[in-house]
């Protein structure tokens, strides 16, 4: 059996115990970054060097935690405490440690945990998961245009647009609004002629949203499907004289309408 460091006279240091507690992963040159040589002599209290030592270890441990909790952990796993592998590990990084520390500079630890946290905010946002719907739709038939505008996500929200011409004549046309609200997506339409209505998701996926309000005469559902990246399906239905339904618009992608450079 392998007689434990201490026990045999090896004199603590506390930056060899950080290293035995936590490998040579982006932890142990955090620490090293936040603590520099010999910073531990200031937690030194009366009753000597140990517990002096003590409290520099537990401080660089709750800092360890905290970085764990965003993400920044240790590169791998070591042996459990007081084993002979565990032992034989100590000894080599109390050798090693000076080698394998690398500084981390404080804006690139600042700039990792900022992205880190925009990224899964990002992810989290539902508005981005339906971010194909942006552009410029439109639908013709032999007497009408139906166009529907829709800008890019942004801020949790997607803010719309559309017309149908018939006949060369404005026939109709509504303001959208589709924005974050909880973990669910809400879409607001003011059309001509009529109020303003809300209706929340009820399916998002990667390729299609389908928003529901029973409360109201028709339509109750509003869905976007998309076929193709250039050809998202639109549709509404809701109830029709003790049946369901529903009516289709296909639509193409076209160039966005608006003055030249």
């Amino acid at each position: 059996m392998v007689t434990p460091l201490h026990v045999r006279g090896y004199q603590r240091n506390p930056e060899r115990e950080i290293a035995h507690q936590h490998s040579s992963g982006p932890v142990t040159a955090l620490l090293l970054q936040l603590h520099p040589a010999n910073a531990w002599r200031q937690f030194r209290v009366p009753n000597g060097l140990h517990d002096g030592t003590d409290a520099f270890v537990r401080h660089t441990r709750s800092i360890r935690h905290s970085l764990a909790r965003v993400g920044f952990s240790q590169d791998n796993q070591r042996p459990p405490p007081h084993s002979e592998a565990h032992s034989k590990r100590s000894l080599h990084h109390a050798t090693m440690s000076r080698r394998l520390f690398v500084p981390v500079p404080s804006a690139l630890i600042t700039l990792y945990l900022s992205l880190a946290s925009a990224g899964a905010a990002q992810e989290g946002a539902p508005s981005e998961r339906i971010g194909w719907l942006s552009g410029c739709w439109s639908r013709t038939t032999a007497i009408s245009v139906v166009e529907e505008q829709w800008m890019a996500p942004r801020g949790g929200t997607l803010l719309g647009m559309s017309r149908t011409t018939t006949n060369g004549a404005v026939r109709e046309y509504e303001h959208l609004r589709i924005f974050t609200k909880g973990d669910t997506l809400v879409y607001a339409a003011s059309p001509s002629g009529q109020a303003y209505t809300e209706f929340r998701s009820k399916t998002i996926d990667a390729r299609e949203i389908v928003f529901e309000n029973l409360n109201h005469d028709y339509p109750q559902r509003i869905g976007y499907k998309s076929i193709s990246r250039d050809s998202p399906l639109a549709y509404i239905e809701g109830p029709n004289g003790g049946t369901t339904r529903r009516i289709n618009f296909p639509l193409v992608r076209t160039a966005c309408p608006g003055a030249a450079p």
